[in-house]
């Protein structure tokens, strides 16, 4: 083997290894955006829930008659 074809081989590996690496960070990247999504969009789900909460203990709903089961006849 010729050492101009053994150095492009190792710049060739070089090169594979550099790619490989940045498409590792790259997931990793997206990898935390996509942990950092869904921890807002909890986030967001547990302020709503928490404001419909408060809502409902500031405005008690109050039964119809109809909810509270069969009358006893009167």
């Amino acid at each position: 083997m010729h050492v101009a074809d053994y150095s492009q081989r190792i710049e060739r590996e070089r090169e594979s290894a550099r790619q490989r690496k940045e498409l590792a960070h790259q997931a990793e990247i997206r990898r935390q955006q996509d942990i950092q999504t869904a921890e807002e969009a909890r986030k967001a789900a547990e302020k709503e829930r928490q404001k419909k909460l408060a809502k409902e203990i500031e405005q008690p709903t109050f039964r119809r008659s109809r909810d509270r089961g069969p009358s006893i006849g009167f």
